[in-house]
């Protein structure tokens, strides 16, 4: 004989039956993707690769040897998301190793979405960088004391991009470029500190479609 809660059971799913649809599962995620390419480039030295570089560095880099303006890109692999899903918030986490210059200076670094994804770290140039887009995605402006972290909330860049793509990433450069200062950030070569490797944490709802509901599959449920 079956209890009064089977019956009660029972009910519930024959009213879903009856509605014409099971209920929507949902499930919220965060994960957190390293880098899979990471190098800067240099004004100074346009046809040299940095990609196996255990740093990245932004701003007018000098010193007696080296004289240059720098940019960096950061490339990520997002097909651990679904590419359906509902992205909740994104954010691009850079480990700043260290400041040169302009040490009680606020500075500006700007986030850029790079429109030609799957370039390559070892390959990049100053001559031969990957399209990117003119408008900035996300800027940090502050004194950038290091070391720390440092984010940059990047979640309509992957909102968009994750329905079609798997890479994204950004190139990262000083707005204005102040002379004599630069900053460095550590890469995905930094293999003695990995946990300080740059990082995209991506938190979203990933949605379980509506199974379409019959008799058959609620009787299979009590025999």
């Amino acid at each position: 004989m079956k209890s009064k809660l089977t019956f009660l059971i029972l009910g519930s799913v024959l009213a879903l039956v009856l509605g014409g649809s099971w209920a929507v599962a949902q499930e919220t995620a965060t994960v957190q993707l390293i880098a899979i390419d990471d190098a800067y480039i240099s004004v100074a030295h346009q046809s040299t690769n940095y990609g196996s570089s255990i740093n990245t560095y932004v701003g007018d880099r000098h010193t007696a040897q080296f004289d240059s303006t720098c940019t960096s890109f950061y490339q990520f692999d997002m097909s651990e998301v679904p590419y359906n899903a509902e992205i909740v918030n994104a954010e691009l986490w850079l480990y700043k190793h260290e400041k040169y210059g302009a040490f009680q200076q606020n500075l500006t670094v700007d986030a850029h979405l790079i429109t030609t994804p799957g370039w390559n770290e070892n390959t990049i140039t100053y001559n031969a960088p990957p399209g990117y887009s003119t408008s900035a995605s996300a800027s940090v402006t502050e004194w950038f004391t290091a070391p720390g972290w440092v984010t940059w909330n990047v979640t309509a860049d992957v909102a968009a991009m994750r329905p079609s793509q798997n890479l994204i990433g950004w190139k990262m450069e000083m707005t204005p470029a102040v002379p004599y200062v630069w900053l460095n950030f550590y890469s995905s070569e930094q293999v003695p500190m990995p946990d300080y490797r740059p990082m995209l944490e991506i938190t979203y709802i990933s949605v379980v479609a509506n199974e379409a509901a019959s008799w058959s599959k609620v009787k299979s449920l009590y025999r």
